[in-house]
């Protein structure tokens, strides 16, 4: 898997490619500490070039998520591919994490 991060002064965006899985997710793991270590609280990640997600995947997303929101920050996910969203949506995530279908809709927090 793929990262790199653009980082604004208004939000750190991660964009991922690849499959985020048990041997991927500490490398978005780390990624995500040192983000929020540098002071950013808005994080959104660009999920549109994710093949595949696993449990250890999901997990990495909701720990983020708790991170961002124990800061009282902006956490949002965009652009998951109909395979990814489906594991999203099957496993619940889609409900309690922000899922919207580009970044302009995933700054806008709801």
């Amino acid at each position: 898997m793929e990262i790199s991060a653009i980082v604004t002064q208004d939000e750190a965006l991660i964009v991922l490619q690849g499959r985020l899985d048990a041997a991927t997710s500490p490398l978005l793991a780390e990624q995500v500490k040192s983000v929020l270590s540098n002071g950013q609280v808005s994080l959104i990640l660009d999920m549109q070039q994710i093949s595949y997600i696993s449990s250890a995947g999901l997990r990495i997303v909701l720990m983020t998520a708790k991170q961002v929101k124990a800061i009282k920050g902006h956490f949002a996910v965009f652009g998951l591919s109909a395979s990814v969203r489906e594991v999203f949506d099957i496993s619940g995530f889609s409900k309690i994490i922000q899922v919207e279908a580009d970044h302009a809709a995933a700054k806008q927090p709801r």
